[in-house]
């Protein structure tokens, strides 16, 4: 991709200055949607830039707290670091010397949990996923209402949780997204009692959450040895 009046801005659209170090998005597929982000420093944002730094100095995957996309919507993203070819960092001295950049994926929240409904039979049940085992403010990070079909963003559950969940159902399920660890919480149907057929749907509907994003990664991992060939 080549650039006319390249410029590196902030989040705040201002233009950014008086650096010792910067971390711009140069590159976006497809073009026609990451064009509008070319040039952002991610270390404007804190929450970009934390685990920018992390995957720098670690040489490690890591994954962004979910944030308010730029193209719309709520999303988060994953770093994986790149370094200069032939070389093998040991330590963090090393890897930020020989550091050249990293390779990001965005996920649209509303884009991945519709995907996942859309290839599994959970639809009929509703499900959140927080950062935390026990729900508190600010830890939710999505809820989908299965009467409704719809994904919200919010830090209010849309519904209650029955005391099954806490008492007889496995109803919660931890998931490692990278670096960082979220938690699915399936609310099993009032009249629905049976506690292996929960433990499966629990089971299932994990494991199709944890199997796309898999793909995903691997998809960042070709991307990565592309820009390094």
């Amino acid at each position: 991709m080549r650039f006319s009046n390249f410029k590196i801005w902030g989040k705040d659209k201002n233009v950014v200055n008086n650096k010792t170090e910067y971390f711009p998005v140069t590159y976006g597929e497809p073009q026609q949607l990451y064009r509008s982000v070319v040039g952002l420093e991610l270390s404007s944002s804190k929450v970009l830039n934390s685990p920018l730094e992390k995957s720098r100095d670690t040489g490690e995957m890591t994954t962004s707290q979910p944030f308010t996309l730029i193209t719309g919507g709520h999303g988060f993203m994953l770093y994986y670091p790149v370094y200069e070819r032939e070389s093998n960092p040991q330590t963090v001295q090393e890897r930020r010397q020989k550091f050249k950049g990293v390779v990001y994926t965005v996920y649209r929240i509303e884009d991945l949990i519709t995907r996942i409904v859309n290839h599994t039979s959970v639809s009929d049940y509703s499900f959140f996923i927080s950062d935390t085992d026990t729900i508190s403010d600010n830890s939710l990070i999505f809820a989908l209402d299965a009467e409704t079909k719809k994904v919200n963003i919010s830090t209010t559950i849309p519904f209650s949780i029955p005391l099954s969940c806490e008492t007889l159902l496995p109803c919660q399920r931890k998931l490692m997204i990278a670096d960082d660890s979220w938690f699915l919480t399936i609310i099993p149907e009032d009249n629905q009692y049976i506690i292996v057929i929960e433990s499966m749907l629990l089971l299932l509907l994990g494991l199709g959450i944890t199997t796309l994003i898999t793909n995903y990664l691997w998809k960042t991992l070709s991307e990565k040895n592309h820009i390094e060939q």
